[in-house]
């Protein structure tokens, strides 16, 4: 009994190391399967090619920061894409009209905060599955998006949006765009709030067991209109960026 006792927690331990470490060693498996080329090995290993692969990251990772959360709250959000196109979109289209630059990327910021607000407010007021409100948001912010330009892309003239997803000097690693930093800091921030705050254990309670956490006394619906909407900044963000690589808005990405 005694060496079942000692060994349970070695085991617990190997597993907890296992799962932490699992995602690096998949990481440098797909990196080996790469340097086996000798085509690809001199090519592959360059500055020039991570600081691509760090910039094609971005959106994709800032959107998956909002995501995480939605998802650890047992939630599901369909419409991230479109929203990012949505977004894109918008800011585009205040540049053009000569809006500020910094007038534009708060707008965008609150035009995905009130797409997430209207997810969050229908999923936790109305108790509707997020699976089908965020599958309705999707098409209604695709077919916004295409609206607001006409089917087309819409392109502003220069502006300093346009310059955070830059490569600066592309034929090595640093330095590096703009947004790759605001995306690694915006991960050290979320990993901070998921794991250090009241807020980020109230996720996880969610997450858990809705009714356990309301049972406690976690105001769930208030929090999941604030999770929904914060998501819903994230995409705003990584819609920006989605602008800013591509210097113009397209209402057809992000699919």
């Amino acid at each position: 009994m005694a060496e079942s006792n000692v060994s349970n927690p070695r085991r617990s331990t190997l597993w907890r190391w296992a799962n932490t470490l699992g995602p690096l060693f998949g990481l440098v498996l797909v990196t080996g399967l790469f340097a086996l080329s000798e085509e690809l090995r001199p090519i592959f290993f360059t500055g020039s090619n991570m600081k691509l692969i760090l910039s094609q990251t971005v959106i994709v990772a800032i959107g998956a920061l909002g995501m995480t959360m939605v998802i650890v709250s047992g939630g599901i959000d369909l419409s991230a894409g479109s929203v990012v196109a949505l977004t894109g979109v918008v800011a585009a289209s205040l540049l053009v009209r000569s809006v500020p630059p910094a007038l534009v990327f708060l707008l965008t910021i609150a035009a995905g905060a009130l797409i997430g607000f209207i997810n969050g407010t229908v999923i936790s007021v109305f108790r509707m599955m997020p699976f089908i409100v965020t599958l309705g948001m999707m098409g209604i912010a695709r077919g916004t998006a295409k609206w607001l330009g006409d089917n087309h892309t819409v392109n502003p003239d220069d502006n300093p949006l346009n310059h955070i997803m830059a490569p600066v000097n592309p034929l090595e690693l640093f330095p590096l765009p703009a947004g790759v930093w605001i995306a690694i800091g915006l991960a050290i921030g979320m990993a901070i709030v998921m794991r250090q705050t009241v807020f980020g254990r109230h996720i996880f309670a969610i997450g858990s067991n809705e009714d356990t956490a309301r049972l406690c006394g976690i105001p769930v619906q208030r929090q999941k209109m604030l999770i929904y909407t914060l998501a819903g900044v994230f995409f705003a963000i990584a819609g920006i960026m989605q602008y800013s690589r591509l210097t113009q808005g397209d209402p057809t990405v992000a699919i």
